[in-house]
């Protein structure tokens, strides 16, 4: 637990003016996707940890590190999670989110940046959403996620309406090189 409590995002990775430490969403089941729940059930997971952080209305960085009994187990887990069937399921979860929420949303576009140089495996992702208000006006919303394999832990780090693309790619690189460290 330790490895992963260290490894995700710290207030001082941040600038304390502008972003605000909030609750982590819960780590329970979500509504299954078809072709996006691999029986991981096998592998022993020995940690794990998340963190999130506001700013504004719609700017959001949410981290999670997952650590597994050997780097052998987080590969394969990697491999079976950080699919495009996967990035799917996230969208339509999202979608029902903001459409529970009151919202009307749709999917603007989607990228698949496999093989992403973080660690021993990575992955991005950005799903763009449209959300329309009751006015009738439209905005858009990016989610970028990057995903990736350091030793024997999958971290994962999202952002929401944040910030440069160059700030993202070094707080990834950051939770990146703890898991290495530990």
């Amino acid at each position: 637990m330790a490895i992963a409590r260290n490894a995700v995002v710290h207030p001082e990775n941040l600038a304390r003016s502008r972003w605000h430490q909030v609750a982590s969403p819960p780590d329970g089941p979500r509504k299954p996707c078809a072709g996006a729940n691999p029986d991981l059930s096998r592998f022993t997971l020995t940690g794990k940890a998340t963190s999130a952080f506001r700013a504004g209305n719609a700017g959001h960085i949410n981290s999670s590190v997952r650590v597994y009994a050997n780097a052998g187990q987080a590969s394969l887990t990697f491999q079976a999670t950080a699919t495009p069937k996967a990035l799917r399921c996230i969208g339509t979860g999202m979608l029902r989110d903001f459409r529970a929420a009151g919202l009307k949303a749709r999917i603007a576009a989607v990228r698949v940046y496999p093989h992403v140089a973080l660690a021993s495996q990575g992955a991005a992702y950005q799903v763009i959403f449209a959300l329309t208000s009751s006015r009738g006006k439209t905005d858009a919303l990016p989610i970028d996620v990057f995903v990736f394999q350091a030793g024997r832990a999958i971290g994962a780090v999202s952002f929401t309406a944040v910030i440069a693309k160059r700030d993202e790619v070094g707080l990834t690189r950051l939770v990146a090189s703890r898991l290495f460290n530990s």
